[in-house]
């Protein structure tokens, strides 16, 4: 006999029997280990059938095979690595590291810097709208959008952030990035059209990192929590926090997969300097 557990609209089949994807989270994580330096940031490949990560390592970017977890290159720097964003269908990964933004050939992992050589960089994300030729660009108390044509700021925002780190863009909504500010324990959300702040959520403890499930049945976002040691899932509508997993201490760099039957996502330790494969399972 089938068994269905429904609350919602939302349900997920295996054989005969038909659950609920959120009547609760029952996760699986695999410590997969590290490279010998720490880890603030790694980000997937958005496109799913590349099936790689780039993962800092102090220094140095880890580019791993995400379905064998085999090593496909290693970048080093002249300081440390922190973001990344992939700008796959143009061979380009743009990595912030010792205060510099780099751009490497994703055919051939060489880096070449930008026209940004020296200043605060730390989480970085390409404009999902690929007619404004942008990235978007994080630095302790400013957001900066540099343009990819002339490798230079064309816009900073000066208020409203403290500690501004990882970033990430709402899929369902273009124009809005998610900034988590670690000094003071909120997200900010900002009109990347107009250049302005559009909402605070507050209530996290040093959020470090954001990543979006792209399931959309989910309807969320997670964001990892440096100082509470867990990550937060965050209900995409009310911004209210669904739940949170404790992974590991110093939680610092987080991405889902882009492969939505996956079910999983990826953190890293700053703490330990190690990355956790986190797999939901239904049982």
């Amino acid at each position: 006999m089938s068994h269905l557990f429904k609350t919602g609209n939302s349900i997920f089949k295996v054989g005969d029997n038909i659950y609920k994807i959120n009547d609760r989270l029952n996760v699986v994580a695999q410590n997969m280990g590290g490279f010998g330096g720490v880890i603030e940031g790694l980000r997937f490949d958005p496109i799913a059938a590349n099936n790689r990560v780039a993962i800092s390592s102090g220094i140095t970017c880890r580019i791993i095979n995400t379905i064998t977890f085999e090593l496909i290159s290693t970048i080093t720097f002249s300081g440390s690595c922190i973001g990344f964003a992939w700008d796959s269908p143009n061979d380009r990964l743009y990595v912030t590291a010792g205060g510099k933004l780099h751009i490497i050939n994703t055919t051939t992992w060489i880096p070449t810097d930008s026209g940004l050589v020296s200043g605060s960089y730390n989480g970085v994300a390409l404009d999902p709208n690929p007619a404004n030729g942008r990235l978007v660009i994080t630095g302790g108390s400013k957001l900066q959008f540099y343009d990819i044509a002339t490798q230079t700021i064309t816009t900073t925002m000066l208020t409203g952030f403290s500690g501004a780190y990882g970033l990430a863009f709402d899929p369902t909504n273009i124009n809005r990035v998610y900034v988590g500010n670690y000094n003071s324990n909120y997200i900010s959300i900002v009109d990347t059209d107009n250049f302005l702040i559009v909402d605070t959520i507050s209530g996290f403890g040093a959020p470090i990192d954001i990543t979006f499930d792209l399931n959309s049945a989910n309807n969320r976002y997670l964001v990892s929590e440096y100082s509470f040691g867990q990550v937060a899932y965050v209900d995409r509508g009310t911004h209210g926090i669904i739940k949170r997993l404790t992974i590991t201490d110093g939680p610092e760099g987080i991405s889902c997969d882009p492969n939505i039957t996956s079910n999983r996502f990826i953190v890293g330790s700053a703490t330990f300097g190690q990355y956790f494969i986190v797999t939901e399972v239904i049982t």
